[in-house]
């Protein structure tokens, strides 16, 4: 037996379960797809060129650091290699 549903759940029903608005955009509802909005534009390759700057400022020390890494490391290799006699 099923029971009835009163007013207060069948709001809750309708809030929890939304009908998808892809199902039921009209063509009238769907704006703004098919338009380039320079103003949109400016601001994605302005913010894409900030993040970008951003990211090479950030990964400069690393980069730093793991060149001077190497070159230390490549240097106590010659080294090492000449006192154990692998290298002249």
């Amino acid at each position: 037996m099923r029971r009835d549903v009163n007013f207060l759940q069948d709001k809750l029903i309708q809030i929890n379960h939304p009908e998808p608005i892809l199902d039921t955009a009209k063509p009238s509802e769907l704006c703004c797809n098919t338009k380039q909005h320079n103003i949109g534009i400016a601001f994605v390759n302005g913010y894409d060129a900030a993040t970008g700057a951003l990211a090479n400022l950030v990964e400069f020390p690393k980069r730093t650091s793991n060149q001077v890494g190497k070159g230390i490391t490549s240097f106590l290799d010659m080294i090492g290699g000449r006192l154990v006699g692998l290298q002249k």
